[in-house]
């Protein structure tokens, strides 16, 4: 299949050379690695898994956890009560107007005129009524 390139031909040549370049680079990046434990001919020796084992008992590298935020409950009990207006609803701005909140039912139906301008005069005249039966 694959004819063997004749003894010192161009091919054979870049070969050896893209071997040998790999290889000094290998060398020098164990080198900086290791701080210098290798032989003059380029030879370096392999730790053993026992003394592997002992480096990393030496060592002893922990996986920090991430500090979590200590409780607090005037945080939560804000982030609780802020609104998401992503859930403003017809029903919600109902509920609101029955609990007698008409200021959040009225800005609630003026979110979803904006968001759904084929129902924009309906909400209007909810907003309307609601404003006349308050006298807002």
């Amino acid at each position: 299949m694959h004819k063997k390139q004749p003894e010192g031909s161009a091919v054979e040549i870049t070969k050896k050379d893209t071997k040998s370049k790999t290889n000094k680079s290998l060398v020098s990046d164990q080198k900086k690695e290791d701080g210098g434990n290798i032989d003059s001919s380029g030879n370096s020796e392999a730790p053993s898994p026992a003394e592997l084992i002992d480096k990393f008992l030496k060592n002893a590298p922990r996986i920090s956890r991430p500090k979590k935020e200590f409780y607090n409950p005037i945080n939560l009990a804000a982030l609780a009560s802020s609104e998401n207006e992503d859930f403003y609803t017809e029903t919600y701005a109902k509920i609101c107007y029955q609990q007698g909140d008409t200021n959040k039912a009225i800005k609630i139906y003026n979110k979803l005129s904006l968001n759904f301008p084929e129902k924009s005069s309906y909400f209007a005249a909810l907003i309307e009524e609601i404003k006349k039966e308050h006298n807002i």
